[in-house]
């Protein structure tokens, strides 16, 4: 676990270090987070793992946002992510509707949908507008937080969600086993997000199972992100990714 206090005063360190950037308009968020990583892991004995840099990045940007580190960058002048325009975003999602209409690939999935809306959607951006976070349109297509009528315009499009692939535990368990091991020095460094192990240890999975049904790599992203339960492989990551 990490010390809490020691994350906050490394927050506040790093936003006097860089006050001069953010006055200035060139530092974000992600900087911010960085070096704060840079100031935690400095202060810790040798032999202690160093905490990746997404863990930090959280603090900030992820569904893990702490309110008093936020309040903080805020108050310092770092700028809030835009609010999402609703007009525009159901505008992307009818025309990457309208686009599968005439695709000719098979098989799309409301995913493919959202992928393809978030595209849409950061074109029409001018340069100073932020980008919004892909999750912020698949979360859209996808459970708890499906939006209704972006998913009647999918599904007056026929196009329907998979159903659920039963999982094999063992060789889930062996392929999050196999991608932490291959990312492990990256993941010390800092250069590595949860995101990209679950889609890893997706590819790893898939690769294994010799044909079988596929499970989505949303599934896999949800066992990350702790949406899916598991606890063996939660332990597992929180040697990796700490909280």
């Amino acid at each position: 676990m990490l010390d809490k206090q020691r994350v906050l005063d490394a927050f506040r360190s790093a936003l006097a270090e860089l006050a001069e950037g953010i006055a200035a308009g060139k530092t974000t968020m992600t900087a911010l987070a960085n070096r704060a990583r840079a100031l935690y892991a400095a202060g810790l004995p040798p032999e202690s793992r160093a905490p990746s840099q997404w863990t930090f990045r959280a603090y900030l940007l992820g569904s893990r946002r702490n309110p008093e580190i936020a309040s903080l960058a805020e108050e310092a002048g770092l700028l809030k992510a835009s609010k999402m325009d609703r007009a525009r975003l159901m505008e992307s999602f009818r025309k990457a509707v309208e686009d599968a209409k005439r695709s000719v690939e098979k098989n799309l999935h409301p995913r493919t949908i959202a992928v393809n809306a978030h595209r849409l959607y950061c074109e029409a951006l001018s340069g100073n507008e932020r980008r919004p976070a892909l999750v912020t349109f698949t979360q859209r297509t996808a459970g708890r937080t499906a939006d209704p009528e972006i998913m009647a315009l999918i599904k007056e499009a026929g196009i329907e969600n998979r159903g659920r692939v039963e999982i094999d535990r063992g060789r889930l368990i062996e392929s999050f086993r196999e991608c932490l091991k291959r990312l492990e020095g990256r993941i010390e460094k800092g250069l590595v997000r949860p995101i990209q192990v679950a889609d890893l240890a997706h590819r790893l999975y898939v690769q294994a199972q010799a044909g079988s049904p596929a499970p989505s790599r949303l599934t896999f992203r949800g066992f990350v992100y702790e949406r899916e339960n598991h606890p063996d492989l939660q332990e597992m990551l929180s040697r990796y990714f700490q909280t």
